[in-house]
């Protein structure tokens, strides 16, 4: 422990003579310009975009993938049971979908809502519309794009026969 804490210290040692000797200005010109660059530096350093969330969601695939590795199971033996749960899962989140628009549209009309969009060219519109036709909108773009979803399964296993896509969605789907 105690070697440990010498080294560290010497390398420290080591670091701080070398920055500090490489760094100091030997005219008074060299002087300023150095802590006028240096302050312009600290203002012009963005800071530091936020870490992104760890959601629990993103390992449920990757620990089921370990867990079939680990109880060494052939999921494409049971391709017709994975079909009836793809099957159902995707039937119940059309009808969790279903079952919200039309509780968005029995709703009490709030007001009109200002919506920002980014187009595709980098710019921002405002638009003014409904709570329907916003709350209309998004149910759309999820259906749109749970269909994508659908359409990218099905032809993975389709096209190679593989039953490994049907297992994960089958689990994810629910979880929304």
């Amino acid at each position: 422990r105690n070697f440990l804490h010498q080294t560290r210290t010497r390398a420290r040692d080591r670091c701080e003579n070398v920055t500090t000797d490489a760094t100091l200005p030997t005219t008074p010109r060299e002087s300023t310009s150095h802590t006028m660059a240096g302050k312009a530096d600290e203002a012009a350093t963005p800071e530091a975009p936020a870490a992104p969330e760890m959601n629990p969601k993103m390992f449920v695939v990757p620990a089921l993938m370990m867990g079939v590795k680990y109880l060494k199971l052939d999921v494409n033996l049971y391709k017709t049971e994975l079909r009836i749960a793809f099957a159902c899962a995707v039937l119940f989140k059309y009808a969790v979908i279903y079952f919200v628009y039309l509780t968005s549209q029995k709703a009490a009309e709030a007001g009109p809502v200002t919506v920002k969009e980014k187009k595709m060219d980098g710019t921002e519109e405002e638009k003014t519309m409904t709570t329907r036709e916003y709350d209309a909108q998004q149910i759309m773009s999820a259906f749109k794009s749970s269909l994508f979803g659908l359409c990218i399964t099905c032809g993975i296993h389709y096209k190679w026969g593989n039953a490994s896509p049907l297992l994960f969605q089958s689990i994810m789907l629910p979880m929304g």
